[in-house]
């Protein structure tokens, strides 16, 4: 697959939204360019430029500044949530296939405007600060390629349960998840549970911070590589592939535990940090 790419929306044109601009480029995980709010009125109206956008397939997600009235040359009376609540609206009405909206804008102004404003926190699928002095590119970038990819993959074809989680034994997955997952109409319906809400929760999956923790194991003491390892070649099976896992690393927390059972014939929750180190250890020489 070719390297994804976002349209880039902003009011301003000054050293941060360049420094935006270079810094995803840079990373050559996705491709941001610039889109300009004039097209908006040369198509007539939002509506009618993304809808046309799309037909063309000039891009796979987009990247929207929250406050678009500042002083630039580009500035218009529209904002990000308006922005993005017309674009939704248009893709569920299947005018145009429906893609991942990322918002960008400094804390002060998501605490300001996005913070207040719940109602428009789901028109989102991520956010990224500008008030960071040293972004971490690479990540950010990794994240935007996934909804990229996830949502062209949820474009393709509508897809089961089975398909969107990663796995071919359903019934691991909490009934009440299941439940609400069976009700969504929408592509984005998906995507926003599966990022804001099935990753956040401690189970069925976990992230990297709770697995280490889990096996008693320092995280910031620990070699990257000694750490890789571990989780590659022991714990590779509770790998969680579904829906947007290249971007969101989690694990399947009772195969976890089943495995570390499985090499040591001993309950993970009942050891110490110390005894699960050492069986680790032991078990991986």
């Amino acid at each position: 697959m070719s390297v994804p790419k976002y349209i880039y929306i902003d009011d301003e044109n000054g050293a941060s939204e360049i420094s935006t601009l270079h810094g995803f480029n840079d990373s050559k995980i996705v491709e941001v360019e610039r889109f300009p709010l004039s097209e908006f009125r040369e198509f007539g109206s939002l509506k009618n430029a993304m809808i046309e956008q799309s037909k063309n397939k000039r891009f796979d997600g987009m990247i929207v500044d929250l406050r678009l009235d500042g002083s630039g040359e580009d500035r218009t009376e529209f904002n990000a949530a308006s922005i993005a609540q017309e674009i939704r609206s248009v893709a569920a009405r299947g005018e145009m296939a429906t893609f991942p909206i990322a918002l960008c804008s400094t804390d002060e102004k998501i605490r300001q405007t996005y913070n207040s404003d719940k109602t428009s926190h789901d028109l989102f699928d991520y956010k990224i600060s500008k008030s960071n002095p040293n972004p971490d590119w690479h990540k950010l970038g990794t994240k935007l390629s996934s909804l990229a990819k996830g949502y062209r993959l949820l474009n393709e074809d509508k897809k089961s349960l089975q398909e969107i989680f990663g796995i071919s034994d359903i019934s691991k997955v909490d009934v009440r998840i299941l439940e609400k997952a069976e009700t969504f109409s929408a592509i984005y319906d998906y995507a926003h549970f599966i990022i804001k809400d099935f990753f956040h929760q401690t189970n069925p999956l976990i992230n990297e911070k709770i697995l280490a923790a889990r096996l008693g194991i320092d995280l910031k003491n620990t070699p990257s590589q000694s750490w890789e390892k571990l989780v590659n070649t022991l714990f590779d099976k509770a790998a969680y592939v579904g829906l947007f896992s290249d971007g969101w690393k989690r694990w399947w927390a009772d195969v976890i535990s089943d495995t570390f059972s499985a090499i040591s014939n001993e309950k993970l929750a009942f050891l110490k940090a110390e005894e699960r180190v050492s069986i680790l250890k032991k078990h991986l020489e």
